[in-house]
């Protein structure tokens, strides 16, 4: 046996010895088990339990059920549920209390999650009918027990590792690093021990990322994908932001064909019913909670950052907004799905992260910089050197500071001998288009094709004169180039447009017609002291504006004093 598989043993059976079922939930399973069910001594044995029947009563009666009429005794709430779904309110809510007992930011955080994607779960199957949702709503709140049984058995060190963790799957991650088990499989062990129903141990068990659902057989893979939903609900819910909820209507509509308006309705709906049940539990919540305003607020940005791709898109084909074909919703909601892509790349790494991943390609170039000032310093004998080797090109997933960086570098090398510099911004223009259309992936290779011709076209071109290549946004690309003049950068501009060009015809299909290349050269000949960089910048920015405004593949250029 494993190191790991010892470990998971050893935690059931403490977690088992510890966190034992009531017994009347062990007589309900008992009693559920038989062949023909005695309603009358179902109902018996939960009255043996006040405080149980006090709680089935309630959120039988919350908006969360919406039944018709008031239910005063489990004799109704038998008739009017059916035997299966009280014994799965029973089984839910007869959690063993020593794992319902802790408070404390982390764990209402938990309890936030856990109830969101519990409710979330039953309003989907009653909006879709695709499953029952008494079961899966059970399944969602049980599926994560494994959590808490960490939690207060791993004490401090766990809770550090889940408070850093943005999402379940990180979590899982990082537990299966640590342990070589994660709380999934803990939790399935444990749903095991306590002999719950097979059918709910493997709702339970069931894989909530996209690739494993699909290979699920149709039953499973119908409750997978409800529970896969609501994860990304509650997950955009507790924190996780615009991505999450981008993500969420892209499943719903492939899962289910529910569209952003009827799923953001869903959501919104959520929260009195999160609150009772909550209620219901005796269980705290995170202050301050407003899932309608989360929502609204998430909605504005995913549909702002959409619309700036397409009004984009629109301009730079010189389409005027308002005679526009309005979009359809399948339009709307593909938009939505690839804004929060871009906005959920932007997020991928902390900020800290970030910032370090940055400064690493820039120290790298001020390495080089540093060698390069030495090579092309004029020699004692007053005879210029060699010429310095040309490095590998970067591309740098940077914005406007690392560009700052590079070209004030070369300027003031420039300054230092006299010499002009240049800087050239390129960009495959329809990109925002061409994600519509084609969709991420495709779009994404190509630019892959497009960036890796340009970089090695540029060096090849630029030798023997070191130059920087830099991927400033999704599809605008700059190079500087030291000791260049004007004429030199436009000759070494239209052979790229000629090498980008046969790119495209090779490699975009029918999306060729769609796709521009367009450029912009600034050049400042021997910059003077007081020259300010970004001066270079914009004059490039507006060549690539120019560009742009013009119909066709294009180059401006301009020279500044």
């Amino acid at each position: 046996m494993s190191d790991a598989a010892s470990v998971l043993d050893s935690m059931v059976d403490r977690a088992d010895q510890l966190y034992s079922l009531p017994g009347v939930a062990v007589r309900v399973l008992d009693l559920t088990s038989q062949e023909n069910v005695d309603a009358h001594q179902l109902k018996q044995c939960i009255e043996n339990d006040p405080a149980l029947t006090a709680k089935l009563l309630r959120v039988v009666n919350s908006s969360l059920f919406g039944l018709a009429t008031p239910v005063s005794d489990l004799t109704q709430a038998l008739a009017l549920l059916g035997i299966k779904p009280l014994k799965l309110l029973v089984l839910g809510f007869s959690l063993p209390p020593k794992l319902m007992s802790e408070d404390g930011e982390v764990f209402r955080r938990y309890w936030q999650h856990t109830l969101t994607r519990a409710v979330a779960a039953r309003e989907i199957c009653l909006a879709t009918r695709c499953a029952a949702g008494d079961e899966l709503f059970i399944a969602a709140l049980l599926r994560d027990v494994g959590i808490l049984v960490l939690a207060q058995q791993a004490g401090p060190a766990y809770l550090a590792v889940w408070r850093k963790t943005a999402d379940r799957p990180a979590l899982r991650e990082a537990e299966r690093a640590a342990l070589g088990f994660d709380h999934s499989q803990l939790t399935q062990r444990l749903m095991e021990h306590w002999k719950l129903p097979a059918t709910l141990v493997e709702s339970v068990s069931l894989p909530t990322d996209a690739e494993a659902v699909a290979k699920l057989p149709k039953p499973s893979r119908t409750a997978a994908k409800v529970l896969r939903l609501a994860e990304l609900v509650a997950g955009f819910l507790a924190g996780a932001g615009p991505p999450a909820l981008g993500e969420a209507y892209a499943q719903a509509m492939d899962f289910f064909g529910i569209d952003d308006r009827q799923l953001r309705d869903l959501v919104a709906q959520l929260q009195p019913k999160v609150v009772q049940l909550a209620d219901v539990l005796s269980l705290k919540l995170p202050p301050g909670l407003d899932y309608q305003a989360l929502i609204a607020q998430a909605h504005q940005r995913l549909s702002q950052v959409a619309s700036e791709v397409v009004e984009d898109s629109l301009r730079k084909r010189g389409v005027a907004a308002a005679t526009a074909p309005c979009a359809t919703a399948g339009d709307e909601l593909r938009l939505l799905a690839e804004a929060a892509k871009c906005l959920k790349t932007a997020r991928s790494a902390p900020a800290g992260a970030r910032s370090e991943k940055a400064k690493k390609p820039v120290a790298a170039a001020a390495g080089r910089e540093k060698a390069r000032a030495l090579k092309s310093a004029p020699a004692a004998d007053g005879k210029e050197p060699a010429a310095a080797a040309r490095p590998s090109a970067t591309a740098v997933a940077g914005d406007e500071p690392l560009l700052l960086e590079a070209v004030s570098s070369a300027v003031a090398r420039c300054r230092a001998r006299r010499m002009a510099a240049s800087l050239l911004l390129v960009e495959l223009d329809g990109y925002g288009e061409l994600v519509f259309q084609a969709g991420l992936p495709k779009a994404e290779e190509l630019l892959r094709q497009f960036e890796s011709a340009l970089f090695e076209a540029a060096q090849i071109e630029a030798d023997p004169e070191p130059i920087e290549s830099l991927r400033t946004r999704d599809s605008r690309f700059a190079v500087v180039v030291p000791f260049c003049e004007r004429g030199t950068i436009v000759r070494l501009a239209n052979k790229l447009l000629v090498k980008l060009r046969r790119v495209l015809d090779t490699q975009a299909g029918a999306a060729r017609g769609r796709l521009r290349v367009c450029l912009g050269a600034a050049t400042v000949p021997a910059p003077s002291a007081t020259f300010p960089p970004q001066d270079l910048m914009r004059g490039a920015a507006r060549c690539l504006g120019a560009a742009l405004s013009a119909h066709g593949d294009g180059l401006k250029s301009i020279e500044i004093y």
